[in-house]
């Protein structure tokens, strides 16, 4: 999988509250964002989600905008975007020359 953008969702508020996620990925739907990938951690202190790099700044903004309160009360944040550009065992050849 090439140019994928991780888009990190994370905060003490999100665990062990019920519709964190439907609501995080009925924002991405109604923007018609696709998702590719979806991780969340045991803790449920972040979910991950990868989507095409093009939609990672509208993404940000929009995420930002729909959990303004929660941002604001610091109990989400939204900042940590990675960009991940090599996949399985490519990236091995990367690294070992």
């Amino acid at each position: 999988i090439d140019d994928i953008a991780l888009i990190n969702v994370q905060g003490g508020g999100m665990m062990g509250v019920v519709g964190v996620s439907a609501k995080l990925f009925s924002i991405l739907a109604a923007n018609k964002i696709s998702v590719i990938l979806i991780s969340q951690a045991s803790s449920e202190h972040s979910i991950c989600f990868a989507i095409n790099p093009s939609a990672s700044a509208n993404v940000k903004a929009i995420l930002e905008n729909e959990f303004k309160k929660a941002i604001v009360a610091k109990t989400l944040a939204t900042q940590r975007i990675s960009w991940v550009f090599w996949a399985g065992m490519k990236i091995l050849d990367h690294f070992q020359g």
